[in-house]
C-alpha cells in the first residue's frame, strides 16, 4: 500500500438550472518505499503545501530517505508543496513497533505527531515504555527536525487517537486505555478486569509536560472518535461506546456500539 494524495477542486458552474457542483481531479501523487506504507493523517501547512503522516517499515528506497529503526514500522511524514511535489521526508521511531495516527501544525510552524509505541529507549525515542503500547508524541520544527519526544501510558495498553493544539499552545492527547492507576495514568479503568478500555485524555503544556489526565467510560469498551475545544475553555468529546449506564455514562446503549458525548 502506498501513500496516495489526490486534490479535488470544487467547480461552481454558473447559471446551471440544476445547480449541481462537479469535482475535477487536478493531480495525484504516490509516496512510498519498497515495503508497505499506511497513511493516517493529512494537514494543510502554513504558507501552502501539505504534510502527510503514517507508518512505514521500508528501508531507504523509493521516496524514503531514512531506514526503519526496527519492529513493524516507524512514524513517517512527507512534506509536499501545493502541487504535491515532495520537499522532504522524515522517519521517527524506536526498536519496537511505532505507528503514527494523528498530526497537527503548531503555532511556531513546526509539527506535533502522535501515535502508538511499544519501543523502549533507542532510535529517536528517549523514554522507556510503561508497558504494552503507550501514547508517543514527537515535536519537530518546520523542516521536520525532531525537537523533543514524550511517552505517556500505564502498565497495560494505551491506544492513541488524536492530537490537537490547544488555545494555550499546549496539546490535548486522546485515545483509549485499559491500564489501571499506574505510570502516567491517575484514574483506574472502569472495567475491573482491565479487559476493555475507557477513553483517556492527557493535557500537556507546550513542552509536553503533563498538566492533567482524565478517564471517561463505562464498564465495557469505550473509545475516542473526535474532540473539540469549547468557547469556555473546556472540551467536547465524541466517543464510541458499548457500555450501558455505568461509570461516567448515564444512558444505556440501544444495542451494539453507541455514541457517547462527554463535556469536560
Amino acid at each position: 500500500m502506498k501513500f496516495i494524495i489526490s486534490l479535488f477542486l470544487f467547480l461552481f458552474p454558473q447559471f446551471l438550472a440544476a445547480q449541481q457542483y462537479t469535482f475535477q481531479k487536478q493531480w495525484d501523487k504516490r509516496f512510498g518505499g519498497t515495503d508497505w506504507e499506511s497513511l493516517n493523517s493529512l494537514v494543510k501547512t502554513f504558507g501552502g503545501g501539505y504534510l502527510t503522516g503514517g507508518t512505514s517499515p521500508s528501508g531507504i528506497s523509493g521516496d524514503k530517505t531514512e531506514s526503519c529503526w526496527g519492529g513493524t514500522g516507524d512514524y513517517w511524514i512527507v512534506k509536499v508543496d501545493e502541487n504535491g511535489n515532495k520537499q522532504w521526508d522524515k522517519r521517527y521511531g524506536g526498536f519496537g513497533n511505532d505507528g503514527l495516527i494523528s498530526l497537527a501544525q503548531t503555532p511556531d510552524s513546526g509539527f506535533i505527531l502522535g501515535g502508538n509505541s511499544s519501543s523502549n529507549i533507542g532510535g529517536d525515542k528517549t523514554q522507556n515504555g510503561r508497558g504494552g503500547f503507550d501514547f508517543w508524541i514527537v515535536k519537530t520544527d518546520k523542516n521536520g527536525n525532531k525537537e523533543w519526544d514524550r511517552r505517556y501510558g500505564g502498565t497495560l495498553d494505551d491506544w492513541f487517537g488524536i492530537v490537537q493544539v490547544t488555545r494555550d499552545s499546549g496539546y490535548i492527547l486522546c485515545g483509549s486505555s485499559n491500564s489501571s492507576i499506574s505510570g502516567d495514568k491517575t484514574q483506574d479503568d472502569w472495567d475491573v478486569s482491565h479487559f476493555t478500555g475507557d477513553v483517556w485524555i492527557v493535557k500537556t503544556d507546550l513542552n509536553g509536560n503533563i498538566q492533567w489526565d482524565k478517564r471517561y467510560g463505562g464498564i465495557y469498551e469505550d473509545g475516542i472518535g473526535a474532540i473539540i475545544q469549547t468557547k469556555d475553555g473546556g472540551y467536547l468529546l465524541g466517543c464510541v461506546s458499548s457500555s450501558d449506564s455505568s461509570g461516567d455514562k448515564t444512558q444505556n446503549q440501544w444495542g451494539g456500539g453507541g455514541l457517547l458525548g462527554n463535556k469536560n
